[in-house]
């Protein structure tokens, strides 16, 4: 039977306010793939790009590990996508090309709180071929 769960490709700014708790439903996102009810991805470089926010925050480094070994219990952790890869994508900030290049590769939904990567990610969007780009940007 095929796999009929969600999946979903988070990015930095969802990890971080969910750490955080300046957004609950991103909590509820976390605790959902933590509970098995949908399937989240993050890469090697989300991983990276949080535990640098959250020392910007100057939360302290133990407080950072329990949050980065959160998000690990809660997503699977991907490699991150081939440089020659990353070349396919044209979006204004080219900081965000691994966040768009795991969502397409994972077929999941994007979900982030950055606006910029939101509408960049728009022409990613699937266009009717499974498997082909982003299925829905959140």
């Amino acid at each position: 039977m095929k796999n009929t769960r969600l999946k979903f490709f988070v990015d930095t700014t969802v990890a971080v306010s969910a750490l955080t708790g300046r957004n609950d439903e991103a909590w509820a996102l976390l605790d959902s793939g933590r509970r098995g009810l949908v399937l989240l991805f993050v890469n090697e470089f989300i991983i990276k790009e949080i535990r640098w926010t959250l020392k910007g925050f100057r939360i302290s480094q133990e407080k950072i590990n329990y949050g980065i070994g959160y998000v690990m219990e809660c997503c699977t952790i991907r490699k991150n996508v081939q440089r020659s890869e990353l070349l396919k994508y044209n979006i204004r900030d080219k900081n965000d090309l691994p966040v768009i290049a795991g969502a397409v590769l994972d077929s999941a939904f994007l979900v982030t709180e950055d606006n910029l990567l939101a509408e960049d990610a728009k022409k990613y969007i699937e266009s009717g071929t499974p498997g082909e780009a982003l299925k829905k940007i959140c």
